[in-house]
C-alpha cells in the first residue's frame, strides 16, 4: 500500500565527493524532523527550571540569574548539537550506490556506501502509532556482508519500491549488438 506522499528527488544539479563519472543522484534525503522534536521536548522543559526557581524562591535573585543564563547557553549548546546531527545525517541514491552519513554529536561521522549491484534485499520497518501515522520508518538494506539502515526518514515503503526498482533495472541484462559470423 503506498503512503500519500511521494518521495521528493534530488536536485539534478546534486553533486558529492568522490562521485563517479555518469554517477546520478535520484534521491537525497534526511531523517523525518521527528526525531528532533523529544530532544526539543527536553529543552522546552529545561527553560522551565529557572522560572521554577522564580516562583517558588524570592523572586529575581542571583540563583535565578546564574540558572537563567546557564540553561540558555546549555540548551542553546544541546540543539546545536542536535540540528548537527539531524542535518549532517544524509542517504542519497544514485544510479549506482546507495550511500549513508551519519553524524554522531560533534565528533564522529560514519559514512557506508553500497553498489545496487550488491544489494540482496530491501525492507522497511514502522514501530509505533506515530510513526505510522505520520509514514515514517527505516529502510533496511541487506548484502551478503552487513545491513545498511535508513533510520527515521519519511515514506519509507516508497523508497523501498523506488530501490527496489533500481536495483531491478542495474540487473538486467544489457542488449548487445547482435554478432555476425
Amino acid at each position: 500500500m503506498s503512503s500519500p506522499v511521494s518521495l521528493k528527488k534530488a536536485d539534478s544539479q546534486m553533486g558529492f565527493s568522490g562521485q563517479s563519472e555518469g554517477e546520478r543522484v535520484f534521491w537525497s534525503v534526511r531523517r523525518h524532523p521527528l526525531v528532533v522534536s523529544s530532544r526539543l521536548l527536553m529543552v522546552v522543559l529545561a527553560a522551565w527550571l529557572p522560572w521554577l526557581v522564580f516562583i517558588i524562591g524570592p523572586g529575581f535573585s542571583l540563583s535565578f540569574t546564574i540558572l537563567f543564563c546557564l540553561t540558555a547557553i546549555l540548551g542553546s549548546a544541546f540543539l546545536f548539537v542536535v540540528w548537527s546531527d539531524w542535518y549532517n545525517t544524509l542517504y542519497l541514491v544514485t544510479n549506482q550506490r546507495v550511500i549513508t552519513t551519519h553524524q554522531h554529536y560533534l565528533w564522529r561521522r560514519q559514512v557506508r556506501e553500497v553498489p545496487l549491484a550488491k544489494i540482496l534485499e530491501v525492507r522497511h520497518d514502522q514501530s509505533g502509532l506515530i510513526k505510522i501515522a505520520l509514514h515514517v520508518g527505516d529502510v533496511i538494506i541487506r548484502t551478503a556482508a552487513a545491513e545498511l539502515v535508513m533510520h527515521d526518514i519519511s515514506n519509507p515503503y516508497n523508497m523501498e519500491q523506488q530501490i527496489g526498482s533500481l536495483i531491478h533495472r542495474s540487473h538486467k541484462p544489457r542488449q548487445s549488438a547482435p554478432v555476425e559470423y
